[in-house]
């Protein structure tokens, strides 16, 4: 015998289909030459919208370059989505700090306040600072430098001192 034929849909069965989705497209790298000015041309040329610019300093960036995009290059969304970018100021700059006549342990928490680091620390003779004490830094103060980089840092080992020649039992003109 033949199979039954099917059943008659119950009257309260319906379909639920999920509405059509938008075509997804690839966000690529939108910024090809890197620099930011072109940033918001590559978004729209895409069909995006721009979202947030934002700036911040990058130790690997050069200023001016785009250094970071969200949504990240490789993913998909629709056309229309908002795409943020952050421009990069490059490496964050500091002044390096005076710190003449302060103590080594002083002048090396004045300088790594600054964002700097010590480098060499030098010894020099001067009678001007006392023994122990700062004489300058290299760079010199008031200098502006990439944030991170190596002060160094002459340190006075007071005056010259020079050796005291023996002049016992000779005459005041060999003295």
């Amino acid at each position: 015998p033949p199979p039954p034929p099917p059943a008659p849909p119950h009257p309260l069965f319906f379909m639920i289909r999920p509405p059509p989705r938008k075509p997804l497209f690839p966000y690529t790298s939108l910024f090809r030459s890197g620099a930011a000015a072109d940033a918001t041309d590559a978004i729209t040329t895409a069909g995006l919208t721009v979202g947030d610019a934002t700036q911040a300093y990058s130790d690997s960036v050069p200023a001016g370059e785009v250094v970071s995009q969200d949504p990240a290059a490789g993913s998909e969304g629709e056309r229309g989505t908002a795409v943020s970018y952050g421009e990069s100021l490059g490496v964050e700059q500091v002044e390096v700090p005076e710190v003449r006549e302060l103590s080594q342990e002083d002048a090396t928490v004045a300088i790594e306040s600054a964002g700097l680091a010590v480098g060499e620390v030098l010894g020099r003779n001067n009678a001007n600072v006392p023994a122990g004490s700062a004489v300058r830094t290299e760079p010199a103060a008031g200098e502006i430098v990439d944030k991170g980089s190596a002060v160094t840092l002459t340190m006075s080992t007071g005056p010259k001192q020079v050796d005291v020649p023996d002049v016992v039992g000779q005459s005041e003109a060999e003295a």
